[in-house]
C-alpha cells in the first residue's frame, strides 16, 4: 500500500527532534551508570542496561519514509528509549508541525513490530489526539483510511471511540469529525450497541482472532448511535427497543440519544396505548421528562382508562410535573 508524501514536513524540526532526543538518552544512560555504580558502591548488583544511541541510518531512514508514498516503515534500531521517542513525537504534535499521517508514520518508525488486530497501537490514539487538537484535523474517516494504507485496522477507531480507555479517540471531536466515520462503520456500530454486557472480543481484518476483551464505555456508544440515528431508521429502531427495555441504565442512555431524532416525541407518544403495563409507565416517564404540557391531554385520556396500578402512577405522577395550561398542541399518539 501507499500513502501521500508530506511536502509540508518541518525538515528543521525533525533535526531538532533528534538532537534533543539524542540528548535525552545520553543524559538518562548517565543518571543510569550513576544509579548502578552506587548499587556497586553498596555491594548491590546492578545489571548494566543503557540505551544505544540512534544511528545516522536511522535518521536517513525516518527521513526517506516520511518523504516517500511507502506505508509500511522501515525497521529502526533502537527501541529502548520509546519513552523518550514519544515524548518528542507528542511534543512536534502538540505544536501542530506534524501532519496526521506523518504522526502515524513516525510512530510506526519506532514501534515494536506486532499484530494489532482490530486496535489501534495507544501510541498511535495518544500522538493523533494531540494533532488534532493542534490543528482540528484529521476526520476519523480520513483516519481510518490512512490507517488502512498504513496496514492497520479501519475499524479500529470505532473500538477505541467506545472502549473504556483513559485516552479515547475522537471523543471530543465535533460530531461532523466523526459522524461520517460511524455512517460507514454503522454495521460493527450496531453491534456494540445491543451488546448489553459491554465487553466484546475483538478479531482483526485478517480474520486471526484476537482474544482480548474490552469494556465498553456505553455513553460513547450510544452518542456515536444517536448520530447514525439521525438518517437510520434501523438505529432509531433499536434505541427505541432499548428505551422500553427491562435494564433501567441502558434505557436512560437509549432515551437520552433519541432527542435529537426528528419525532421521537410523538413515537413516545405512541406507547401510551401499547398493550403492556410496563410500557405505558416507561412512556409516560419519559414524557414527563421531556416536560412538553402539550402530552397533559394524552396522559389524562391514558389515565382514565388505565387499569395498572403501576401504570396509572406513573401516568398520575406525569401529569403533576408537568406545567397546567399549556400553550403548545397536543403530543398526537401514532
Amino acid at each position: 500500500m501507499a500513502t501521500q508524501p508530506d511536502p509540508t514536513f518541518n525538515h528543521d524540526a525533525l533535526a531538532a527532534f533528534w538532537d534533543h532526543l539524542d540528548a535525552q538518552i545520553a543524559a538518562a544512560n548517565e543518571a543510569r551508570l550513576k544509579r548502578q555504580n552506587q548499587w556497586t558502591d553498596a555491594g548491590r548488583q546492578a545489571a548494566s542496561i543503557s540505551a544505544g544511541p540512534f544511528t545516522a541510518a536511522d535518521r536517513h531512514a525516518l527521513r526517506s519514509y516520511l518523504e516517500s508514498p511507502h506505508a509500511q516503515p522501515p525497521q529502526c534500531s533502537v527501541h529502548m528509549a520509546m519513552p523518550l521517542v514519544m515524548q518528542g513525537i507528542d511534543a512536534l504534535a502538540s505544536a501542530g508541525t506534524l501532519s496526521p499521517m506523518a504522526a502515524i508514520k513516525m510512530v510506526l518508525f519506532f514501534e515494536p513490530r506486532r499484530d494489532f488486530g482490530a486496535f489501534l497501537p495507544e501510541r498511535i490514539r495518544q500522538v493523533i489526539e494531540r494533532v488534532h487538537q493542534a490543528t482540528g484535523s484529521p476526520t476519523l474517516l480520513e483516519l481510518a483510511g490512512m490507517l488502512e494504507d498504513a496496514g492497520l485496522s479501519a475499524r479500529g477507531p470505532l473500538l477505541d471511540y467506545c472502549r473504556h480507555t483513559e485516552i479515547a479517540l475522537g471523543r471530543n471531536w465535533p460530531d461532523e469529525h466523526v459522524s461520517p466515520y460511524f455512517e460507514q462503520h454503522k454495521t460493527e456500530l450496531m453491534q456494540l450497541l445491543l451488546d448489553r454486557k459491554g465487553i466484546i472480543v475483538s478479531h482483526s481484518d485478517s480474520g486471526a482472532s484476537d482474544i482480548r476483551a474490552i469494556g465498553l464505555n456505553r455513553e460513547a456508544v450510544y452518542r456515536a448511535a444517536a448520530m447514525v440515528a439521525r438518517t437510520s431508521p434501523a438505529f432509531v429502531d433499536a434505541l427505541f427497543g432499548i428505551a422500553f427495555g427491562t435494564t433501567a441504565s441502558e434505557r436512560e442512555l437509549a432515551q437520552s440519544a433519541l432527542r435529537s431524532v426528528e419525532g421521537h416525541e410523538a413515537r413516545i407518544a405512541g406507547f401510551i396505548d401499547d398493550r403492556k403495563a410496563k410500557t405505558r409507565a416507561i412512556a409516560a416517564q419519559w414524557l414527563a421528562q421531556l416536560g412538553n404540557p402539550a402530552a397533559r391531554p394524552l396522559l389524562e385520556r391514558a389515565l382514565q382508562s388505565e387499569k395498572n396500578e403501576a401504570a396509572r402512577i406513573a401516568m398520575s405522577e406525569a401529569l403533576h410535573s408537568l406545567s397546567a395550561g399549556a400553550d403548545g398542541s397536543p403530543v398526537s399518539s401514532r
